[in-house]
């Protein structure tokens, strides 16, 4: 799996992930160290997830999804965005992604999944409570 993190430049999303390739977990758990070590990296980031790319053939279904989960569930503890809103492939990858978005706390997470990138930034562009 490849992916990019861009900080800045964006409307209305302070960071941009656009994710590529076949899923990966250890992938996954290494963009999320990334996107956290970098000194720009701060709580209460808009950020916009673009997996339209990304094949996710049924990932999260795997038992290590929970390995991936966990420095995610914990950036939300120590740094939390204010929104986070992941643009899916298609139907399977929207579906892959509802279940990596229960596992990181559902609709309580801030966190929704569209189907196009235009439905995403309208939504990061509403007030802070999400929508």
């Amino acid at each position: 799996m490849d992916f990019t993190i861009e900080f800045g430049g964006g409307d209305p999303q302070d960071v941009t992930i656009t994710l590529s390739g076949e899923a990966d977990i250890a992938d996954i758990v290494r963009c999320e160290r990334e996107l956290t070590s970098d000194e720009r990296y701060r709580t209460g980031l808009a950020i916009l997830c673009d997996c339209s790319r990304l094949q996710t053939d049924g990932i999260v279904h795997r038992a290590t999804i929970e390995l991936a989960a966990r420095p995610v569930s914990q950036r939300d503890v120590d740094r939390p965005a204010r929104a986070v809103a992941y643009v899916a492939a298609d139907e399977e990858a929207f579906a892959d992604l509802t279940i990596w978005r229960a596992h990181l706390g559902g609709s309580k997470s801030n966190r929704r999944i569209f189907m196009s990138r235009q439905e995403a930034l309208d939504w990061l562009r509403q007030p802070a409570e999400g929508g």
